[in-house]
């Protein structure tokens, strides 16, 4: 009932929060290397920073897509468990 929901909930808050971590710290890496980058190469730094925040962008990707698979599979075993849970309790119920 309500604690599996409530379970759900959980589970989704947590995964946001880390998607948002990883999100902020992609964008922090993609700052101080754009810095680093226009400090020591000012000319070609733009390009490198195009290069460098595409990289860092399909890695961030790449981290939302698993994080997203993540979730989806646990989405599916909470409701595995809860079909599971009512069959049980159907099955209880039309013994008595």
């Amino acid at each position: 009932g309500c604690s599996r929901w409530a379970g759900i909930g959980v589970q989704l808050a947590r995964e946001y929060a880390t998607a948002r971590l990883s999100a902020a710290e992609h964008l922090k890496e993609a700052w101080e290397d754009a810095l680093g980058m226009v400090r020591d190469t000012p000319l070609t730094a733009p390009l490198r920073c195009l290069g460098n925040n595409t990289r860092l962008s399909l890695h961030l990707a790449r981290s939302v897509a698993r994080l997203s698979g993540d979730t989806w599979r646990d989405l599916l075993r909470i409701n595995r468990e809860r079909r599971e849970h009512v069959h049980l309790v159907d099955r209880e119920s039309s013994r008595r």
